[in-house]
């Protein structure tokens, strides 16, 4: 059992712990920090169909939709702390991003809001963009009550789809509705997106545009048949009034300041704000490796020490 009382013996043993503790990576608390959240949802309803390609805002230099994602990405910012939630009709209507608080992943999820093939692309029905939205509200207000919610609708207001557009009674789970409206009454002609057979140099747009040859007159067409999109107020309106709400139409520019101010106030309208303590933590395995670099070099030195001492001997 002399090795038990070897030095050398322990070292190595110090090591083979210090390496387990490295592996295992052991924190300490530090300190608290406070995040300041508050009760509200922000759904953003946004109508990604075919029309909203359009270059017809901000002077004609940008396209509905892309006028969508940079309204977005300034609410998230004018409004920190709430819980941010998409709806998007393309294809159908679906759930592009469950309520969340990571404002990144918002972002991360609105720069995909884009139309998609124009092959495949549905028309426009906003009863049913609206009616799956209440929906949502309603099944997310059973698990999680107590919670202010507003919606933001984003569309161009076109609605193809051979009816009226009823808004549905959702003032029971809507706390403050705002509708942004996109495009120009004079109206854009809309290109053809990522058609599956023909994609352009761009990789988003072809060259070519939508053509209509029927008889419906809802659809607007130029001399060349290609179809012209227009804003449509009416029924943007008509989504703001049913819902009490608060109607922008969105030619240039930012947000209005005054939709963050709206979303402020049905933040503190049920519950104030709170802040949630967060604890920060420091990692501890940096000490470990320093002592672990210390114990190698004492272990070097004694191993170089030996060999010298060795090739001493034998050269005496």
């Amino acid at each position: 059992m002399k090795y038990l009382k070897s030095i050398a013996f322990w070292r190595r043993i110090g090591m083979i712990i210090l390496i387990a503790l490295i592996f295992v990576r052991p924190t300490i608390s530090n300190e608290k920090t406070s995040r300041e959240s508050t009760n509200l949802n922000i759904w953003f309803v946004v109508d990604a169909t075919g029309s909203m390609v359009a270059k017809d805002v901000d002077g004609g230099s940008t396209r509905r939709f892309e006028k969508v994602q940079s309204d977005i990405t300034s609410i998230i910012k004018s409004v920190p702390g709430a819980k941010y939630g998409l709806i998007v009709q393309d294809f159908s209507n679906y759930n592009a991003l469950p309520l969340t608080y990571n404002a990144d992943a918002m972002a991360a999820a609105e720069s995909n809001v884009m139309p998609k093939y124009s092959y495949y692309s549905q028309p426009t029905n906003i009863t049913e963009l609206l009616q799956y939205t209440v929906d949502r509200i309603r099944k997310y207000n059973e698990t999680n009550p107590g919670r202010s919610n507003a919606i933001i609708v984003m569309s161009d207001g076109e609605d193809v789809s051979g009816k009226s557009i009823t808004v549905p009674d959702m003032k029971d789970a809507v706390d403050t509705a705002i509708v942004f409206g996109y495009g120009s009454t004079a109206g854009s002609v809309i290109e053809e997106i990522n058609a599956p057979y023909r994609v352009d140099e761009e990789g988003l747009f072809s060259k070519d545009y939508i053509k209509y040859y029927g008889d419906d007159e809802r659809i607007t067409v130029d001399d060349k048949y290609r179809v012209i999109s227009k804003i449509n107020e009416k029924n943007l309106t008509k989504i703001s009034n049913s819902l009490d709400g608060s109607y922008y139409h969105r030619e240039s520019g930012d947000a209005p300041s005054e939709v963050s101010e709206k979303l402020k106030q049905t933040a503190s309208v049920i519950k104030e704000k709170k802040e949630s303590d967060v604890n920060t933590r420091s990692e501890l395995y940096y000490i470990f490796a320093l002592m672990l670099l210390g114990l190698i070099i004492w272990e070097g030195e004694e191993l170089l020490l030996k060999v010298l001492l060795e090739k001493e001997n034998k050269n005496a």
